[in-house]
């Protein structure tokens, strides 16, 4: 009984592990990616200045999530489709607000003063 108690509890994260990864619904996959990448912008200030660095953890990011970010014409149909969405540019704004912090808020109050 025991071993079987631990398998479930064995499956059950490995199953949320997969869940977590990821492998939701398109519209939070493209969220957690986008979020992901802009993340990476703040963490490496280099990335601002190099715009093929960015491109290339763009696709490395959205490969990760299941997106064909290879295929340019997908990845353009993938963006203008939520592009205009406004819970999707909240949810990202939200997650970039959360890792970038400081960073972000001082590059806005720079902006704001310009």
């Amino acid at each position: 009984m025991k071993k079987l108690l631990i398998s479930l509890v064995g499956l059950s994260l490995v199953l949320g592990v997969f869940a977590g990864c990821g492998m939701g619904s398109e519209k939070d996959r493209f969220i957690s990616a986008s979020v992901e990448v802009g993340c990476a912008i703040f963490d490496n200030p280099d990335l601002f200045a190099d715009a093929t660095a960015v491109d290339s953890k763009a696709i490395e990011v959205f490969s990760e999530y299941g997106f064909d970010a290879t295929d340019e014409e997908a990845m353009l149909v993938l963006t203008e489709k939520y592009q205009n969405d406004e819970e999707i540019l909240k949810a990202v704004q939200e997650g970039i607000t959360d890792c970038a912090g400081d960073a972000l808020s001082q590059m806005l109050m720079d902006e704001a003063n310009f």
